[in-house]
């Protein structure tokens, strides 16, 4: 998450920035209403939510979100220098050239850069969560892979993997993240039968926290001492313009923290650890869900700082959507449970 220190833009900016916003704001709810009404007329009862549908309205509304915070006045003419910057601050040469290309691209017109992605971005979500089956949600799952890698690369500097990296800061990235919901939803729907589903998610789960440990436990990250510290860190999330409720926790953790910032770090590492055991050996059993499910909470509000203060948060964090994609696997899961126990009842049923 950027630092805090950039200044608002001129007043006349803002005005035309969010007059124009308006009218294609209107321009799409309107086209949007016409086509959700033509589409759901005469439909009848709608059967439960299932784990497919509930990842790709996620999604939606995670790319809808993220244009609603790419809107924030601070980021309309401040988006080089309060988040590029600091994304590229730290990092190895070939992330500073990615993300220098993408700042001199930006820089060119600010405001109007802001604007494309903003309705870009609320605009690939829009049509993900209203497209139904047409061709238009299948068209914006796909054409979101590539512009969710592009935010990846340039604007979370490959998601903080080359230097820094934790999942505290929001390692790997959401938007790779997205990419990768995204590049599920587009398989073939044969895909999503059997337990194909629920082992990949295992093993993406599995990678996910082994991949915690390492960039946690990594020396050269600076997570054990010094001002990259956890203690630090935590200390600069809650220093974000916030409610009081939210960085309460954030100055008493950091305060604990500070007093064995190697020990702390240490638990932090074994807590990651511990996740991908749990899903390399018993990700099938609830008590795995439920640890893993209370600590994506926790690391979320403590670590990633539910990711949307500060006036330069540009998307929710990846704590939100690990926490979709759970919601997703318990829904998978408890839809498995009821076809085994039907088709028991039905071999039980049958006459001998």
């Amino acid at each position: 998450m950027p630092m805090p220190g950039t200044t608002l833009p001129p007043v006349g900016t803002v005005q035309e920035f969010y007059g124009l916003s308006l009218a294609i704001g209107l321009l799409i709810v309107t086209l949007g209403s016409v086509v959700a009404a033509v589409r759901w007329r005469g439909r009848g009862t709608r059967r439960p939510a299932g784990a497919r549908t509930v990842l790709t309205v996620g999604l939606g509304v995670l790319w809808m979100a993220d244009g609603a915070l790419q809107a924030q006045p601070r980021l309309i003419t401040d988006f080089v220098s309060a988040v590029l910057v600091q994304v590229a601050a730290g990092q190895p040469h070939f992330v500073r050239v990615v993300v220098v290309l993408g700042a001199r691209a930006w820089a060119i017109d600010p405001w109007v850069s802001d604007l494309i992605v903003t309705w870009l971005q609320v605009l690939l979500g829009a049509l993900i969560v209203f497209g139904g089956r047409s061709r238009w949600r299948r068209a914006a799952l796909w054409a979101s892979i590539p512009w969710a890698l592009t935010v990846w690369a340039v604007g979370e500097g490959f998601g903080g993997l080359g230097a820094h990296g934790s999942w505290l800061a929001g390692a790997p990235g959401s938007a790779l993240l997205y990419a990768v919901i995204a590049g599920a939803l587009v398989a073939p729907g044969r895909w999503w039968s059997g337990d194909r589903p629920g082992r990949i998610a295992r093993r993406a789960l599995t990678v996910l926290w082994l991949l915690a440990f390492t960039l946690q436990a990594w020396p050269t990250n600076g997570w054990w001492s010094g001002p990259s510290s956890v203690a630090g860190y935590v200390r600069r999330m809650a220093a974000m313009p916030q409610p009081h409720w939210m960085s309460a926790p954030l100055w008493a953790w950091a305060g604990e923290v500070a007093r064995a910032p190697a020990a702390w770090n240490a638990i932090v590492c074994l807590v990651f650890l511990g996740l991908a055991a749990m899903w390399a050996f018993w990700g099938d059993r609830r008590w795995s869900f439920a640890i893993t499910l209370g600590v994506v909470v926790v690391t979320w509000w403590l670590g990633q700082d539910a990711g949307v203060f500060g006036g330069a948060a540009t998307d929710p964090q990846s704590g939100a959507v690990v926490l979709l994609a759970l919601v997703a696997y318990a829904l998978y899961r408890r839809r498995r449970r009821q076809l085994t126990e039907t088709a028991t009842d039905a071999l039980e049923a049958r006459p001998a």
